[in-house]
């Protein structure tokens, strides 16, 4: 898990691109990673918003290690009503 965490500390920023959606719409995504709490873990927020400033899509996650060390992503997002616990 040390190696996976470097990496990410690595890439940690703010980035923006352009994409089309599921429905032909065009977007402008921004991503940002960090590290939180002491490079614990890390706080991840993505967005899609239309050109007419439409909101598409909006997520934050935290990745970190578990008690028992497994990786472990909890996503929180527009498109589903519940927090998302991904156990890597």
């Amino acid at each position: 898990m040390k190696d996976i965490f470097e990496n990410l500390k690595k890439i940690a920023g703010r980035y923006e691109g352009e994409g089309i959606n599921h429905e032909g719409q065009p977007f402008t995504g921004r991503f940002a990673l960090k590290p939180i709490l002491g490079e614990r873990g890390f706080s991840i927020q993505f967005s899609a918003t239309g050109k007419d400033g439409t909101l598409y899509h909006q997520e934050e996650s935290t990745i970190a290690p578990s008690l028992n060390e497994k990786l472990t992503l909890w996503n929180f997002n527009t498109n589903t009503p519940a927090l998302l616990p991904l156990r890597i």
